[in-house]
């Protein structure tokens, strides 16, 4: 490809290909056996996510019922509650952390207002100041599983109601 813009876009297909194979290994042979494992030995409830949630530079003051809650949910296999609940809050969690490293994600509008910052303004605007605080990697990544189209856009796809029951059930949403 010849443009940057070319570049990043065969990259980005290029990338969308193996990444998926490796979520459905992941899973598969990783998150689901440690799952039935773990929850076969100590069935593990909201409350024991708790005081993780609580320490965590990723989840701000005000939701710390709700990631527990998505997290306890995924445990014990609940997929389509734990993609309703935890996938609508990477967003508002990433803006937090570009927060505390004094990247301010929110933009400036024509009445003088100020307004947050979406995921794909995020990736677009403050890829830089990402890639530094979570890795160039992981924000690879986070663009692939929850912005870029043809990928499986989570973020859009829950946002907008798209989101099937079934859909939660996959390997993609669970690795998200």
């Amino acid at each position: 490809p010849e443009g940057d813009e070319e570049k990043e876009d065969w990259y980005k297909a290029q990338s969308l290909m193996h990444l998926e194979i490796r979520r459905r290994y992941t899973v598969a042979g990783r998150i689901e056996p440690a799952r039935r494992t773990v929850m076969a030995k100590f069935p593990l409830e909201q409350r024991h996510f708790l005081p993780i949630v609580r320490n965590s530079p990723f989840v701000q003051n005000g939701y710390h019922l709700t990631f527990s809650l998505g997290f306890a949910r995924l445990w014990q296999g609940d997929f389509v509650s734990a993609a309703r609940l935890l996938i609508p809050q990477l967003e508002n969690a990433i803006r937090y952390v570009l927060k505390n490293a004094n990247a301010h994600s929110a933009k400036m509008m024509s009445d003088l207002t100020q307004d947050d910052r979406s995921l794909s303004s995020l990736l677009h605007h403050m890829r830089e100041e990402m890639d530094k605080i979570f890795g160039v990697d992981l924000i690879h990544e986070v663009d692939l599983l929850f912005n870029y189209r043809p990928g499986p856009a989570l973020r859009h796809e829950a946002a907008h109601g798209k989101m099937t029951d079934g859909h939660c059930y996959s390997s993609d949403a669970i690795y998200a």
